[in-house]
């Protein structure tokens, strides 16, 4: 390949900057092409696949392997499963693909699962963002599952200013974006929130500031 006359490139080029124009060759079939390199990693094609994770893995390390190319893993994978998916490769066949396994005991739907996931080159992204083990399935999961606990949640009694409850409340631990206000005996009697807190500066009540959250929070609040 070769700039046409009168042009040459005077910075790098991207796929947007470059049209191929086709030539005419001597070569009178295309089985009379070498695309080996000569580098000494025995590739015959020069094609190498980009590292990142939904593209670069074993599957795909093992197509390029036995097409002639290279496959360059994450280097967020650990050493150990580098190592593993790299034995694994070699220990491919040659000419055939691994096949798709399963059980007679599995169901129709895993087998056609995994092979629309192999033919639409299903990727780990896809899979936690569809997969009931993924995303998908910790929206289905249980309240109790993923709610605060504890001393986990953020707590103050009625009696309490907004300005003691925040600033008794600073430090490192993650905010919810509310305070459980709970009254004298301990039950819950409301809830103050970043949004209330908020609503008073943008409405200029700083003396609410000072005032007790009983007088702030919902009286017909039930939990």
């Amino acid at each position: 390949m070769h700039f046409l006359p009168g042009h040459t490139a005077t910075s790098d080029l991207t796929y947007g900057d470059v049209f191929l124009v086709p030539s005419r060759s001597e070569i009178t079939s295309r089985f009379d092409v070498d695309l080996s390199t000569v580098d000494g990693t025995g590739t015959t094609i020069p094609v190498v696949v980009a590292n990142m994770t939904a593209v670069a893995g074993r599957r795909m390390a093992e197509t390029t392997a036995r097409r002639g190319a290279l496959t360059v893993l994450p280097q967020d994978i650990p050493v150990p499963v580098v190592a593993e998916v790299i034995d694994w490769v070699k220990r491919r066949h040659l000419v055939v693909e691994t096949a798709v396994t399963l059980s007679p005991q599995s169901p129709v739907g895993d087998a056609l699962a995994l092979l629309v996931s192999r033919r639409r080159e299903f990727s780990a992204d896809d899979f936690a963002a569809y997969h009931p083990a993924g995303n998908l399935g910790r929206k289905l999961g249980r309240v109790e599952d993923v709610m605060r606990t504890g001393h986990r949640c953020r707590k103050a009694k009625s009696g309490q200013t907004v300005r003691e409850v925040f600033v008794g409340l600073a430090g490192p631990r993650r905010r919810s974006g509310a305070v459980l206000i709970v009254d004298e005996a301990g039950k819950l009697a409301g809830i103050f929130t970043d949004s209330d807190l908020a609503r008073l500066f943008e409405q200029r009540k700083d003396a609410a500031l000072d005032g007790p959250l009983s007088t702030l929070i919902d009286p017909t609040f039930r939990d």
